[in-house]
């Protein structure tokens, strides 16, 4: 059952997100057909940013959390750009918000049972480990800290439900805000999704040792795409509610 987990809860994620954003939507329609599109964008997008990191495109198994995003907001803007003649603010934006903050909650424990997104080592109680042929058992036998014919790999941080349960935990939030911040404008739901979902990916790195691919100095390739996505939405945000942008 369980190499089935991860396209099961990737299915999972991406039905229960669209139901999501249906509900959350006046214009329903627009927004299924936005929101399927970013899909496709979104998988395409995913491939992409994994091939830029690791420059393996044809990876069976290489897909990129950021590129997913940046993806699916290319794509759901191209079909309203499409069909609607043009750039106009839709509510899909705000709607899909709290949907993707659900979907990467959903999607990270398919993450945990496939082994991928693993962490670093350590010997907290609620530490987990990986038989043969899953990527941190094969890291630590290349290390030489383990035997090729040992039973299990050594501890490992759960990165993969921290960052469920912080997903979880901000899906929580935009919902709550959804319904109780008066003062909220149109897209300051995406924004807050991206600075927080930008945060907690930045320090989730720190516990994680599957980076590979492209670095920045000591940071990780998704810590330096945290920084180029928090810091402007976080900037845009602060300005829009200081009254210095629309």
């Amino acid at each position: 059952m369980t190499p089935y987990l991860y396209p099961l809860l990737f299915s999972a994620a991406v039905l229960i997100g669209m139901v999501v954003t249906e509900v959350l939507s006046v214009d329903r329609a627009t927004s299924r057909q936005m929101y399927l599109s970013g899909i496709v964008g979104g998988i395409l997008g995913a491939r992409a940013w994994y091939a830029l990191q690791y420059g393996q495109l044809l990876d069976p198994g290489g897909f990129s959390l950021y590129g997913f995003g940046l993806g699916a907001a290319i794509g759901a803007a191209a079909y309203h750009r499409l069909h609607n003649g043009g750039w106009t603010p839709t509510e899909f934006p705000d709607a899909a918000a709290p949907a993707f903050a659900l979907g990467l909650a959903i999607q990270r424990v398919g993450c945990f049972f496939a082994g991928c997104c693993y962490g670093s080592r350590c010997d907290l109680p609620w530490a987990v480990t990986y038989g043969p042929g899953k990527p941190v058992f094969q890291k630590q036998v290349g290390f030489g800290l383990i035997s090729p014919q040992a039973s299990a790999s050594l501890p490992v941080h759960p990165t993969q439900l921290y960052s469920s349960l912080a997903a979880l935990i901000v899906f929580g939030v935009l919902i709550w805000l959804l319904k109780k911040w008066t003062g909220r404008r149109r897209y300051d739901l995406i924004l807050l999704a991206i600075v927080a979902c930008g945060v907690l990916r930045f320090f989730n790195e720190f516990l994680r040792d599957d980076a590979g691919g492209l670095h920045f100095g000591w940071l990780t390739f998704a810590q330096a795409t945290s920084l180029m996505l928090t810091l402007p939405a976080l900037t845009l945000l602060i300005l829009r509610h200081r009254g210095a942008l629309l």
